[in-house]
């Protein structure tokens, strides 16, 4: 080895304001980290079909012109402590680099972060190189924009701050400014939005967002992280986004999501463009069917008239690409490594890159533990005990022969994605993107929602008694209570069938929620005097569907929903056992001061006689609720 082909190292060490767990997303972020100390974009430099290691990557840029290319391991990380990555050059001035990024508390909220990089230089412009790119401009730029991110990230946990878990990514680093124009443009637009009902407050917010954000937190706007950063609602963030998108300051994107890695793999701006079949993940190797309910999920960007984004990446695969893995760890055959993560409290899947299930085990509790994962011989995982603390060691072993990538993950994931299979539901989106339906002739599960039907009772002879257009007047005016009613929990209305109307809900609670509340207006009503309604409930898998130029919902669970209703007497809402049995539903009952009554009836598609409820609302004379034990299958 030549004196300039030897291992150069690098130690540098940064007193930082703020703790760990506020600076990890944004340090752990490296594809942020590399825009903004200036390195350029990269390109995947693989050869057609070429097949790498498990979370390898091969990567290519042009650095001072120079054109470089590397072999990418997989990161490795332990959050929020720790971080490193390992990349072996077959073209440029180095031939090794590994980088190794280590976050220590100190007291007062503080951090000591130690970054260590040694490269092996290729000859003496190698070595030239790595003094001046990496020595020099390396360490001042690295300084500065660690220093920014500390300020950034105090302000933000003082402002919004969460000890639930690690915090989400704030808003600091390189911004663009807008144009005179596009700011004008979108300080009448965001004015236009208070026209519609929305706040002030969270109009500005929009606005500051747009205005001063990083480009990588605009670049894929997800609604309910958003809510959950600012600390507002979900639902009035989405609706807010919504209505800026109709206003044409964001635009719609429905992401495909990978289900290992929930990266957005493949992505549109219209629903009936979504890929039809197989899509591939490049980070987990992997070919999978989207699916509505959790595989898409709506997200937004800034439309183009208002900001330009830069796009491109700096970095693929770093920590903060997959934020509820909280450990990655490659293992060589055999190995056995022990770590000490800071785990929140949740249920996590242990799992490899091989596609074998994983195993689950939970994190409750202050106390700590030692938890054990294996990947035995097989490639199967064992995740052992059950249940740990916060502060639990873990053990890591690697009984295979080959090498394996390990990954601990917080489950539900999914519960801050506004799938497609929940905005298709919400009536702000049915209203305001009535045009956003799925491709001619394509299905897409949906998973479980609660159908609706209702009718009117007697509908005929009130037309004969009053004439068409009165009667008709009536019916309008039920109509507007019904969504009135449905809307507030978080249902919509899909159709009206003459006097009839479908509906769906996210959650089995809204529909006798909703309808006790219809049953009230309707009795109360002056606009639609005696009215009485027919009402019926199904809950089950459901296929979402283009109509009549609108998406609407097909299925099994529709057709029992529908033939329900036929055994409404009025003034009721009849459910299918499904229905009554949830909690949700069984606390709301409990509460209402309502008549419960259990029948059996036959049921077309049904073996035997459905178990099935009646709804009253009480009377003076009538107990407070009725609810006999039985037993019985969904119908």
């Amino acid at each position: 080895m030549t004196f300039f082909s030897r291992p150069v190292s690098y130690v540098w060490k940064w007193e930082l304001g703020a703790s760990p767990i506020e600076l990890w997303p944004l340090v752990a972020d490296t594809d942020r980290f590399n825009r903004d100390t200036g390195l350029p974009m990269l390109t995947d430099a693989r050869a057609p079909g070429e097949a790498l290691g498990p979370g390898r990557h091969r990567l290519k840029m042009r650095l001072a012109g120079v054109p470089i290319e590397w072999e990418e391991s997989p990161f490795e990380w332990v959050a929020p402590s720790r971080f490193g990555v390992v990349r072996r050059y077959g073209r440029g001035p180095l031939r090794e680099m590994t980088v190794q990024v280590e976050l220590e508390a100190l007291a007062t909220a503080r951090t000591l972060l130690t970054y260590r990089v040694q490269v092996w230089p290729r000859g003496i412009i190698g070595a030239a190189s790595a003094r001046l790119q990496i020595g020099f401009l390396g360490r001042r730029s690295f300084g500065r924009v660690f220093e920014l991110y500390a300020k950034g990230a105090s302000q933000s946990h003082a402002e919004v701050g969460d000890d639930q878990g690690l915090p989400s990514t704030p808003s600091v680093g390189a911004s663009s400014t807008l144009s005179p124009e596009a700011a004008s443009r979108l300080r009448a637009l965001i004015t236009r939005l208070g026209e519609l009902g929305h706040g002030r407050g969270l109009r500005e917010r929009l606005a500051r967002l747009l205005e001063e954000g990083h480009d990588l937190d605009l670049t894929r706007i997800r609604p309910y992280t958003l809510a959950d950063e600012w600390r507002t609602d979900r639902r009035a963030t989405l609706k807010l986004l919504l209505h800026t998108a109709l206003e044409g300051i964001l635009d719609l994107h429905w992401d495909v999501i990978c289900p290992l890695c929930h990266g957005a793999d493949e992505g549109t701006d219209a629903l009936q463009r979504l890929p039809a079949g197989k899509v591939h993940c490049d980070s987990c190797m992997i070919d999978f069917e989207s699916d509505l309910e959790r595989g898409v999920e709506l997200a937004f960007v800034p439309a183009a008239r208002i900001r330009e984004l830069q796009s491109g990446e700096f970095c693929v695969a770093g920590p903060r690409t997959t934020p509820h893995v909280f450990v990655q760890q490659l293992l060589a055959p055999g190995e056995v490594h022990e770590l000490t993560p800071l785990l929140a409290p949740g249920r996590y899947q242990a799992r490899t890159l091989s596609g074998k299930d994983g195993a689950f085990f939970d994190v409750v509790g202050d106390a700590g533990g030692v938890l054990s994962v294996a990947v035995e011989a097989n490639g199967a995982l064992r995740a052992s005990p059950a249940v740990v603390g916060l502060s639990a060691r873990v053990n890591l072993a690697n009984q295979t022969d080959t090498e394996q990538l390990v990954l601990l993950e917080l489950s539900g994931w999914g519960q801050d994605s506004a799938t497609a299979a929940e905005v298709l539901v919400l009536q702000e989106f049915r209203d305001l993107f009535s045009r956003e339906v799925l491709a001619a002739g394509r299905g897409g599960a949906v998973g479980t929602l609660t159908v609706l039907f209702t009718d009117l009772k007697g509908s005929t002879a009130m037309y004969k008694s009053l004439g068409d257009g009165p009667a008709f007047d009536r019916v309008v005016d039920h109509f507007r209570l019904l969504r009135e009613a449905i809307e507030p929990e978080r249902g919509s209305v899909v159709k009206t069938i003459g006097d009839a109307v479908m509906a769906v809900f996210s959650e089995p609670a809204g529909g006798p929620r909703a309808m006790l509340r219809a049953h009230r207006s309707l009795s109360q009503s002056s606009d639609a005097p005696s009215l009485v309604l027919k009402a019926a409930l199904h809950a089950g898998p459901c296929i979402a569907v283009t109509l009549n130029e609108r998406i609407d919902y097909f299925g099994s669970t529709v057709n029992v929903a529908a033939r329900l209703a036929g055994l409404s007497e009025g003034a009721d809402v009849i459910m299918s056992d499904r229905v009554r049995k949830d909690p949700g539903v069984a606390a709301l009952l409990a509460s209402e001061d309502v008549v419960v009554e259990a029948f059996r009836s036959p049921l077309q598609g049904v073996e035997g006689e459905a178990m099935l409820w009646r709804v009253r609302a009480s009377t003076e004379s009538g107990p407070d609720e009725h609810s006999p034990s039985a037993t019985g299958g969904d119908p």
